[in-house]
């Protein structure tokens, strides 16, 4: 649903049901590894704005968004232990989950040949109640790869050399925090937060 307050000033909000199917291993090596899991599914709900407007002349884009996402049997690998030094991995479903959060973006052309964006966005995401195949608690751990915390920005000038093209040089900047790059929170597999600086320049209308 949107609404357009004028050629320049928009609102809009949207909901929206996904699923991922349910299934099995097909390379299971063993029963445990063989257990069935269930449809993953999940309801979205968004809202936001995006506008056009002039500060002191000069030509800016605000968007802002929110968004919540309730989520059912959330499919989760769970490593497990056979016993004798053998671990098998299996896919389960939690019992359910939720991320919410905003994003906010920022263009401004202070001329021409110069564009300056930045954005930042929050995600919040977490497991409700789940009890692991391995019998472990994993109610309200932190969903993998979620960035509470992403923040950027790119400033990029262009050159023109009449006949010879235009030169594009850009600056990029790009943070995010923690995050955990496997399906349960131990200390082994979080990776902290960093700090990522880009740079390149384009050669565009050669000739």
């Amino acid at each position: 649903l949107t609404y357009n307050f004028s050629s320049e000033a928009m609102m809009y909000g949207s909901v929206r049901h996904g699923y991922r199917s349910g299934g099995f291993s097909g390379r299971a090596r063993n029963d445990s590894e063989m257990k069935p899991f269930d449809p993953e599914k999940v309801d979205e709900f968004e809202a936001g704005f995006k506008s056009d407007a002039e500060l002191g002349g000069v030509p800016v884009r605000l968007n802002g968004a929110a968004f919540f996402q309730d989520y059912t049997d959330i499919q989760r690998q769970t490593p497990i232990n056979l016993g004798g030094g053998a671990i098998a991995t299996i896919i389960e479903n939690a019992a359910d989950g939720e991320i919410w959060g905003g994003e906010l973006e920022m263009q401004i052309l202070p001329t021409d040949n110069l564009s300056i964006a930045m954005f930042y966005s929050y995600t919040d995401g977490e497991y409700g109640s789940f009890i692991g195949g391995d019998g472990r608690d994993r109610s309200n751990e932190w969903l993998i790869l979620a960035a509470k915390h992403t923040i950027g920005t790119t400033v990029a000038y262009t050159q023109d050399f009449a006949d010879m093209g235009e030169l594009v040089w850009t600056l990029n900047l790009y943070s995010q925090s923690q995050v955990y790059v496997y399906p349960t929170n131990e200390s082994i597999a979080k990776q902290g937060g960093y700090i990522l600086v880009n740079a390149r320049v384009d050669w565009n209308k050669v000739a």
